[in-house]
Parts: C-alpha cells; sequence; structure tokens
C-alpha cells in the first residue's frame, strides 16, 4: 500500500502543474488574443505639438491627448489654436488635424456585415488631411460632414468645414465618392391673375386650402479624382466640382507644405504636383453626377412638414 501511495503522489505531483500550466497557458493566450484585437481596434496619436484633447462622445470630461495616446471607437478629438496633431489607424493610414479641428471616431475596424472591418469618421468643424494606404476589399472608411458623406479608398485627401458646416474636399491622389441629399420643394400654385375688366364674372365654389407643401429628398453623388475639389454649402447643394491647381494661394499655406513634408518624411504615398489627365467622364457619371429623384417611393421617412 505504501508503494502505491507512493505511486500516486507522484503521479499528482505530474499531472497538477501541467494542468496548471496548461490554464496560464490557455489564459495568456486569450490575454494575448485580446491584447492584439483591441490594438487592431485603436489608433493612437504619433504627433501633437500644442494642445490636444479627447473625451468620449457624450461625455464633459475632456483629458489631455499626447504622443501614444490611445484612440478608439467613441472618441471625441479636438486641437486648440495653434495645435497641430497627428493619428496613426493603422500602419499606412494617418489623418492630421489642424488647429481648431475637432472630429468623431464613430467606428474603428468594428467588424461589420460579411466580417468587413469598417471604419467612420465625422469632421465636425475645422481642416483634416488624410493620407489613406492601407483599404483593401476587407476594410473601409466613410469621412463624414453635416452635409456629405464621403467613401475613402487608397488615397491622399483634405476636408475642410466651416463654422456654417460648408464643407471643401480637395483629393490629391486617389478618388474619393462623395454622396449628399438635397432638400427639393414643389413650386407654389401661381394665382389666377385679375383681369381689369368690370363685366359681370361667375363666382366659384371656394376651394379647400391645400396643406403644407411636401418636401422630398434628390440624392446626388460625385466622384472626386486626383486634383479635383468639391465644395458644398451649408444647405447641401454642390457650388462647385472641378479641377484645382498646386499653385492656388490655399495650396501655398504651411499647413499644406508640412503635410507634403511629413508624408515624405514617413515614406507614405506621396502626391503629384502635376496637373492629372481625366480624359471624358465616366459612362455613368454624365457630367461627374448621378442624381436620383427619390420621390414619394423612396422618401425614407424624409417627409418635412
Amino acid at each position: 500500500m505504501g508503494d502505491g501511495f507512493r505511486k500516486v503522489s507522484v503521479l499528482f505531483k505530474v499531472i497538477v502543474p501541467f494542468i496548471a500550466l496548461s490554464i496560464i497557458s490557455g489564459a495568456g493566450v486569450g490575454v494575448l488574443s485580446q491584447t492584439l484585437k483591441k490594438d487592431k481596434e485603436e489608433g493612437k496619436f504619433t504627433f501633437v505639438d500644442g494642445k490636444a484633447r479627447k473625451q468620449k462622445i457624450g461625455a464633459e470630461k475632456w483629458q489631455e491627448a499626447e504622443e501614444n495616446t490611445p484612440v478608439e471607437t467613441g472618441d471625441r478629438v479636438k486641437t486648440l489654436i495653434r495645435t497641430r496633431a497627428e493619428i496613426k489607424l493603422e500602419e499606412l493610414d494617418i489623418i492630421r488635424l489642424a488647429p481648431k479641428t475637432t472630429i468623431d471616431v464613430l467606428k474603428l475596424y468594428k467588424e461589420g456585415k460579411d466580417k468587413k472591418r469598417e471604419s467612420e469618421i465625422e469632421v465636425q468643424e475645422g481642416d483634416i488631411w488624410a493620407n489613406i494606404g492601407s483599404l483593401d476589399a476587407s476594410s473601409s472608411l466613410d469621412l463624414n460632414t453635416a452635409v456629405a458623406n464621403a467613401t475613402v479608398k487608397g488615397t491622399v485627401f483634405r476636408v475642410n468645414v466651416g463654422e456654417d458646416s460648408t464643407t471643401e474636399l480637395k483629393v490629391y491622389k486617389g478618388e474619393v465618392d462623395v454622396s449628399g441629399k438635397t432638400p427639393v420643394t414643389e413650386e407654389p400654385e401661381k394665382e389666377e391673375k385679375k383681369s381689369g375688366s368690370l363685366a359681370p364674372k361667375q363666382i366659384q365654389a371656394p376651394k379647400q386650402v391645400e396643406g403644407p407643401k411636401e418636401v422630398t429628398m434628390k440624392e446626388w453623388t460625385y466622384i472626386v479624382r486626383e486634383m479635383q475639389k468639391i465644395v458644398i454649402s451649408a444647405d447641401k447643394k454642390v457650388m462647385y466640382h472641378g479641377e484645382f491647381s498646386s499653385e492656388d494661394k490655399d495650396e501655398q499655406t504651411d499647413w499644406v507644405e508640412w503635410n507634403r513634408q511629413r508624408d515624405k518624411n514617413l515614406g507614405l504615398q506621396v502626391p503629384s504636383e502635376e496637373k492629372p489627365d481625366h480624359g471624358p467622364p465616366m459612362k455613368d457619371e454624365g457630367e461627374g453626377q448621378k442624381e436620383k429623384d427619390m420621390g414619394k417611393s423612396r422618401e425614407e421617412g424624409s417627409r418635412l412638414r
């Protein structure tokens, strides 16, 4: 019995540590897996010159943001006066904020339909420069403002949002699909012109007074290519869509020059300053625009009274 007890004891001493090690190793792998997953779902500040802040959207408290401060889904980020900041979303995805700029990170690499990694950023105000180089069929990035939505492909572009939400988007490399919806109201009925004749006139029966006119939404989409820009007004109307030049006054600013140089220093895709030849419009673009009158059949809850 003594020998049997010793054998069991030895076996127990061997098995228990092995089980414990397996549990610890499994937990470690799980923790490591979660850590790697979290890293893929967050970005971080890689440059701050001045004072930058971040908070959870809807919260009151702001916190200081400095280099290596993480940025994740649900964060609002802003730069103060005389501040520049850079956020790395992924190895080849960079967004820079000019002074007095605020963005909301609505989604960052969240798994969506068909297991596609989706990111969505809204520019509240200010000026951003984006150099996006890692997008493929398995990922997407939407950049929105109050008046337009932009579907980003691998590209270098810049967005400015004014105090009244007027939005200007410039593409330096690649292309961006910009879409929106413009309210369209029916023309009011014209009053019957009064005659100067004194001849008797038959009096018509009173007409039922019509209610408020229905407002529908007209959906539009523009493809903005290399060295083109689009300007959308506060009332969501496209004011300009066409080319711009690197010789324009707005392209000679310190902000643009700094971004170009930083892209170059980081080894990112650098836009050409030569004017590209876009050729004739694509067959389904018309003059670069696709419009659909949504009308009553596609109101999408857009009725305004």
